[in-house]
């Protein structure tokens, strides 16, 4: 599976709706199961009462006939909550038949046979898609898609290389970044000169102020410490 894609699921809620019981494990489902501690599994009878619980992030709907019903979910969903997204799988039988519920900005549509790199990508797009605001500590916050650190409503712009060192150290905050990581992803393979890296973070830091979330760890790497996540 995509490591960014891996490090982001722990963030997201995610409800799977399978029209027919017993197929509630089946391989669509399996790996981000696997990855994600928040993905949760029910059926088209109890569907809505389990999104009011759960408000997830994600919804992802394997439609086999009834894809009336599953149209109606969504717009059910939507008039709740206009900014959730959507994965919908459907049967090859549907294909020209079924009216895609969901617009490219909510979601998508896959028809079997589905590959997994292909659910992957669809995932992976979704949630992209999320406005995803951390919390740094409680004076300011991040927002990687807008490239910004937020102070007292005051928007302090990055340069694309410290919004993408931020982002991807915020995504692996659960351990020690090392140099050739980072030299890896944020240079893409490109040689980095050690002091360029540290002067990138040393105008994150001047531009957070008093709030030090990231840590140098001698001949290691970084590792940064966030407070809270929110997902719009």
């Amino acid at each position: 599976m995509n490591s960014e894609l891996k490090n982001k699921l722990h963030l997201v809620k995610m409800l799977y709706i399978v029209e027919e019981k017993g197929i509630e494990h089946d391989y669509h489902i399996m790996p981000f199961e696997v990855l994600c501690d928040r993905v949760h599994i029910s059926n088209f009878e109890d569907a809505w009462k389990h999104y009011l619980e759960i408000e997830p992030n994600i919804v992802m709907i394997h439609v086999v006939s009834d894809y009336a019903f599953c149209n109606v979910l969504i717009n059910k969903i939507k008039q709740r909550d206009p900014k959730c997204t959507f994965l919908v799988l459907a049967t090859e039988t549907l294909k020209g038949t079924m009216p895609d519920p969901i617009s490219t900005k909510n979601g998508r549509l896959l028809f079997e046979p589905i590959k997994f790199e292909e659910m992957e990508a669809a995932i992976m797009e979704i949630v992209n898609s999320m406005n995803i605001t951390y919390l740094m500590d409680h004076e300011i916050s991040y927002e990687p898609h807008n490239s910004s650190l937020i102070y007292s409503d005051k928007h302090i712009e990055l340069t694309t290389k410290e919004n993408k060192l931020l982002s991807y150290l915020i995504e692996n905050n659960n351990r020690i970044v090392s140099y050739d990581e980072i030299e890896n992803y944020v240079w893409n393979d490109m040689y980095m000169n050690r002091n360029t890296l540290t002067s990138i973070i040393s105008n994150i830091r001047k531009k957070a102020g008093k709030a030090n979330f990231i840590k140098n760890y001698s001949n290691q790497g970084y590792k940064v410490v966030t407070q809270d996540v929110l997902i719009k």
